[in-house]
């Protein structure tokens, strides 16, 4: 995955990209609150959860990238994007509070699947493909290989990480595809 990371990250220095910030900040954010909040709980494995571990490096990888290529100057949050941050702080008031890191955990899951949005918006009504069909296809297997050690093991936290980015990068390459065919 850090060859992942490097590879979209030089994507996003030529300008071959066009991540948007807030889907990024949005999920890397959940990812580490992921992270660490299964690492809190009783059942925790790097191995089981080991698309929650790569994906730390991975997220927080491109957000350095699109940050440092300035994508400071261009941030601007819908509404949609404070009403997802906004939930993120309740869910860490939540964390804070009661100390149910399962909870947590999955109610991060949710408030991911949320982050996806605008990139899946900025996807559905772009005229060209912003986004690299070898990163999303990489991400992707890398989350069907990972389902596998987190069934296995009977990780239900580690399943439900996976399975969610199964589905919603799924969701994202099709998205790009219908891209790729419009255009």
């Amino acid at each position: 995955m850090l060859g992942m990371c490097m590879y979209y990250s030089v994507l996003v220095f030529r300008n071959e990209v066009q991540p948007k910030l807030a889907t990024w900040i949005i999920l890397d954010s959940g990812v580490i609150i992921s992270f660490i909040s299964y690492r809190l709980t009783k059942k925790h494995s790097l191995v089981d959860n080991i698309a929650n571990t790569t994906d730390v490096v991975f997220g927080s990888g491109i957000l350095v990238a699109i940050l440092f290529c300035g994508g400071w100057n261009g941030l601007r949050f819908s509404s949609f994007d404070v009403w997802c941050l906004a939930a993120m702080a309740a869910i860490l008031t939540f964390w804070i509070i009661k100390r149910n890191h399962s909870a947590t955990n999955l109610a991060i899951q949710a408030l991911m699947v949320l982050g996806y949005f605008p990139t899946l918006k900025n996807l559905w009504i772009a005229k060209t493909n912003p986004e690299s069909f070898v990163t999303w296809g990489v991400m992707w297997f890398v989350c069907i290989i990972s389902l596998y050690p987190a069934y296995k093991g009977k990780n239900r936290l580690a399943v439900v990480y996976a399975a969610r980015g199964i589905i919603m990068v799924f969701i994202l390459i099709l998205l790009m595809l219908r891209v790729e065919f419009r255009s």
